[in-house]
């Protein structure tokens, strides 16, 4: 169904009609309303135009024609105001697909089953340890790299500030970029394979590993810093004996806590060339073979539970 605005008659504060003229499919509504309903209100109750998206927009009332109490106003920002800062956009829904998408979840988990269990020694298995071994690798490489880089943006501790910006600026810059976009930049560099999965895992993690780690330091009691720094000790003295006790909690929450994200997302990035369980995954999905596509679903799944139980039983061991 595409729906198409006319004319929008809306009302701002001291106006008390609002109509709004439609045309949807070739058939034109005009409906009358309070000047105070949303616009929304409006398509969804009175038209009964559930199809429809309403959202803020930018630039959208100057295509249409507003009255007011059959006055015509032009300014946008009334518009705004009338329909309670809304705008009406274009959807365009299926009815096709719509009607039978019940039908389409039975048919999907009819074929899913039975699953393919003795698949999972043929193919499943290697790909899950893959999948692993990036997730475990890429976080150990982005807790080396990170480090220094969580260092330098501790202002407390590099009293340099455009070392500071320079650091945050990397932190930044690796957690604006996605996973996946990773994963597709290192396909390119180094093709298909468990490299670029980790690699695309290790850069991805640097931002998070580093943003709270130097926060951790920069929330550090100086009480024990202060001490040490006048007993002469050096600097590498103090990160050991002045900083890292009190950081070594949130380090190991860090690591754990980024080392399970890092489990679910290597999972999928096999759909892109990084090797892993999602390759197997996008093959199975390519070839239909939807018994095999619910065993790897339920060995991710189970993967996942167990990462959360042993990286729960690993902190409360270590903090």
């Amino acid at each position: 169904m595409r729906v198409e605005i006319a004319e929008a008659v809306a009302a701002a504060g001291r106006f008390q009609t609002m109509q709004v003229e439609l045309e949807v499919n070739g058939n034109r509504y005009r409906v009358d309303a309070p000047a105070a309903e949303p616009l929304s209100a409006v398509l969804r109750d009175r038209l009964e135009l559930t199809g429809t998206k309403v959202a803020c927009g930018e630039g959208t009332c100057g295509s249409c024609t507003v009255l007011v109490d059959d006055r015509p106003v032009l300014s946008c920002l009334t518009l705004a105001a009338a329909c309670d800062g809304a705008s009406v956009r274009t959807v365009e829904v299926i009815p096709e697909f719509l009607y039978d998408a019940p039908e389409q979840v039975v048919d999907l988990f009819t074929r899913m089953w039975p699953i393919d269990w003795p698949h999972y020694q043929e193919t499943v298995h290697a790909a899950l340890m893959e999948t692993i071994h990036i997730a475990s690798l890429g976080t150990l490489l982005a807790l080396v790299m990170a480090l220094p880089v969580g260092i330098l943006a501790a202002h407390n501790l590099v009293r340099f500030t455009p070392l500071n910006l320079l650091a945050k600026l990397i932190l930044v810059s690796s957690r604006s970029v996605n996973s996946l976009v990773w994963a597709l930049l290192f396909v390119g560099i180094f093709g298909p394979g468990a490299l670029a999965g980790t690699l695309a895992i290790a850069f991805r993690s640097i931002g998070f590993v580093g943003k709270l780690f130097g926060e951790a330091l920069e929330e550090a009691q100086p009480g024990p810093i202060e001490a040490l720094t006048a007993a002469g000790a050096p600097w590498m003295s103090r990160m050991t004996y002045g900083y890292w006790p009190q950081v070594k909690p949130a380090f190991w929450s860090i690591a754990l806590f980024r080392w399970d994200i890092n489990v679910r997302e290597s999972a999928v990035l096999g759909l892109v060339g990084a090797g892993g369980i999602g390759m197997a995954l996008d093959a199975a999905l390519n070839l239909f073979q939807w018994d095999r596509v619910a065993l790897i679903l339920v060995a991710i799944l189970a993967v996942v539970v167990i990462a959360e139980v042993v990286v729960t039983q690993v902190r409360k061991r270590l903090i």
